[in-house]
């Protein structure tokens, strides 16, 4: 099977592709390829403070040990090591987007040059970082000065 290239992680921002493997009768396939613009979105998990109001409404909660039930694990989220398509998970061109940066999550919008001239917001949680975002954001703070 194919590695993840610098094509699956470009870096905020930036359009990759989707780095969910792919399989066929034979085993590996290489990977989805799909234009992909951030990370995939969290799923619901209220214990550790996770909304998932972006995830994918068929993907199932877990139950308090972390195990999905075993008459849905067929639904869980899908394995994507890195950018996700809006096939599996990852944002919309258009939506907002989310990367992790060290031990946060940073969370912003289309359109993103770097830090110093574009809203970017940071949290715990996608949630965190999303609400993070929407204090920085010029149409709320016209100043622009956080």
């Amino acid at each position: 099977m194919s590695s993840i290239t610098r094509a699956h992680a470009p870096g905020c921002g930036n359009e990759g592709k989707c780095s969910r493997p792919m399989f066929g009768m034979s085993g590996p396939n290489g990977f989805c390829d799909r234009p992909a613009w951030g990370e995939q979105y969290s799923e619901r998990e209220p214990s550790r403070g996770q909304s998932g109001k972006h995830a994918g409404p068929w993907w199932p909660l877990r139950d308090r040990n972390g195990y999905y039930p075993p008459h849905l694990a067929h639904l869980a989220p899908p394995y994507v090591p890195a950018f996700a398509c809006d096939w599996h998970g990852g944002p919309k061109e258009t939506g907002i987007r989310f990367v992790r940066d060290g031990n946060m999550w940073c969370a912003f919008m289309p359109g993103f040059e770097n830090l110093q001239e574009s809203p970017a917001g940071f949290g715990e949680t996608q949630d965190l970082a999303e609400v993070d975002l929407a204090a920085r954001s010029p149409s709320r703070n016209p100043e622009g000065n956080g």
